[in-house]
């Protein structure tokens, strides 16, 4: 076979993937598979499934979720904790939640509005990032006090599991 030959069949091969892989890629685009990514893709922010789940299912459904979660973590001597920390928290957590479901459907909203109005599109997202900032600072809060009450062996189970991938730089003794 001359190497022209090869040249056009490997061309041909090279247009045919990139063909294919082009058409799924429109294909997903426009039956809405990709409206995932950061804040909810390029159609503005979407209720997250979590917070869906909550609509459906009732607000309880998160605390449920994150506590299965925490259990399977920390075994049987920290599901007294868990529930005990869910149970004192879950009252301001829910309404956090919410805020921020709220909030993103905000965003969205301005997004969509015609005339579009940067002052009040950057006032929903500041609104936004509140709600978000209040959230990290009440799971923070609740980790503490998980953490405060699980004995020594659970409690490195959690911090092992939580070491944000760096598993490897975590002391194993």
């Amino acid at each position: 076979m001359t190497r022209t030959r090869l040249l056009a069949i490997a061309l041909f091969v090279s247009v045919a993937l990139n063909l294919f892989i082009g058409g799924l890629a429109i294909g997903w685009s426009a039956h809405g598979h990709w409206r995932g990514g950061f804040m909810g893709g390029f159609d503005g922010p979407r209720m997250g499934l979590g917070m869906r789940m909550v609509e459906r299912h009732g607000p309880d459904m998160i605390g449920e979720k994150a506590k299965r979660w925490l259990k399977r973590i920390v075994g049987e001597d920290g599901e007294a904790a868990v529930d005990a920390v869910w149970e004192e928290r879950k009252d301001r957590i829910l309404p956090i939640a919410r805020n921020i479901r709220l909030a993103r459907q905000d965003v969205s909203e301005q997004l969509k509005k015609e005339p579009y109005d940067a002052d009040a599109y950057r006032a929903s997202l500041r609104n936004l990032e509140t709600a978000m900032g209040a959230a990290v600072g009440e799971v923070h809060d609740a980790m503490v006090d998980l953490l405060d009450r699980l004995e020594p062996e659970p409690r490195r189970k959690l911090a092992k599991k939580i070491w944000y991938g760096r598993r490897h730089h975590f002391d194993e003794d």
